[in-house]
């Protein structure tokens, strides 16, 4: 019977390795699916809904300069392409804008992989959804009920009297991303200090998936003087883990970086604790940083596993004062396991020695 069950064991690890899903356009699911997207609107007042070219990386933000309605609604189509899908179960519309944002009613709609988009009856509306008279500035997050497999994520504006429509970004998923980040492990914390040795304090709404108040540093919003030095001080941004991880990728969200008056991180570098669990190491490539668009992300696949993973900030923000303009901190990864040919190995390795026993 033991026998048995280790060769089951090898047949499962043999088939692990080799799984692929050949349809789906990623399997990561820290991955922003608005990387993949072509972006179209239709309705409404088209021409004045702007900067829909790259929905991910462009600076400034997108605005309605005229209401919608009911019965002139505007779509905005996120299409992955005619021959890909994607299981989607959380999108998130992100406003970093310091202006009062308008009041908007919209939902979001979804379109079955491999159904034609030009059959109004193939669309299908996502109930959960449905926002009715929604502040724009405050964000908005949505966790589907279900996921869905979508070639076309499309969101519906049906209502917007305050005529100002000010979203900055919109990104989806496969999965939710609350869930995913490490931050919010239980035994995790993300700390702001001057103080690199004072840890442990959770940063409210930093990494929790909400889109405000923004991660403010704690220094008061002075300006520049003569004679003051370039810098302000060092800041950290720490997270730490209650076990080693192999990290994947960082995201970090800033204030709106609105090309009339940009705002950013203006000087830092993302470093690793070491195995020792003392000693802090600048992640390769990534020392000497500046933010210059409101989501930055950075590769981290390539450190070993780590326990501990922070922002070493020399300069919080290239508008002259010291208000550390982050909104988010989000990382993701995986508890380090072996690869699917280590586990067949090691089974083959355990029928050998069941052999010999007997």
């Amino acid at each position: 019977m033991r026998g048995r069950t280790i060769v089951a064991a090898a047949l499962l690890a043999l088939a692990w390795g080799g799984a692929v899903s050949a349809e789906q356009i990623t399997t990561a699911p820290w991955v922003n699916l608005a990387h993949y997207t072509s972006v179209t609107t239709t309705g409404g007042d088209t021409g004045a809904l702007w900067h829909l070219v790259s929905p991910y990386s462009f600076t400034g933000r997108w605005h309605q300069g005229v209401a919608v309605t009911e019965g002139n609604p505007v779509y905005i189509d996120f299409d992955l392409g005619q021959d890909n899908s994607a299981w989607v179960s959380f999108a998130r519309m992100y406003n970093a804008s310091d202006n009062s944002g308008g009041r908007f009613s919209y939902h979001l709609e979804y379109l079955p992989a491999g159904a034609d988009p030009g059959i109004a009856g193939n669309w299908v509306k996502l109930d959960e959804t449905q926002r009715v008279d929604r502040r724009t500035n405050d964000g908005d997050v949505f966790v589907f009920d279900q996921p869905v497999n979508a070639r076309i994520l499309r969101w519906v504006l049906t209502d917007g009297p305050d005529n100002n429509f000010r979203f900055s970004k919109f990104e989806f998923f496969t999965q939710n991303q609350r869930d995913l980040n490490l931050a919010n492990l239980p035994g995790a914390t993300l700390t702001w200090s001057t103080d690199p040795t004072v840890l442990g304090s959770d940063a409210t709404n930093a990494h929790d998936g909400n889109i405000t108040p923004r991660f403010e540093s704690g220094y008061p919003n002075r300006q520049a003087q003569a004679g003051d030095p370039e810098n302000f001080g060092q800041q950290y941004v720490t997270l730490m883990l209650p076990e080693a991880y192999q990290m994947q990728l960082l995201r970090l969200y800033s204030e709106d970086a609105d090309t009339q008056n940009p705002k950013w991180i203006d000087l830092f570098s993302i470093e690793y604790l070491l195995a020792d669990g003392v000693t802090w190491q600048t992640v390769p490539g990534l020392g000497n940083l500046t933010q210059q668009s409101n989501i930055s992300e950075y590769d981290l696949s390539l450190l070993p596993p780590t326990e501990g993973l922070r922002m070493n900030i020399v300069n919080p923000s290239n508008q002259g004062h010291n208000i550390l303009r982050l909104w988010e901190f989000e990382a993701f990864g995986n508890i380090p396991i072996p690869e699917p040919v280590t586990i067949t190995l090691l089974t083959l390795g355990g029928l050998v020695l069941l052999r010999r026993r007997k």
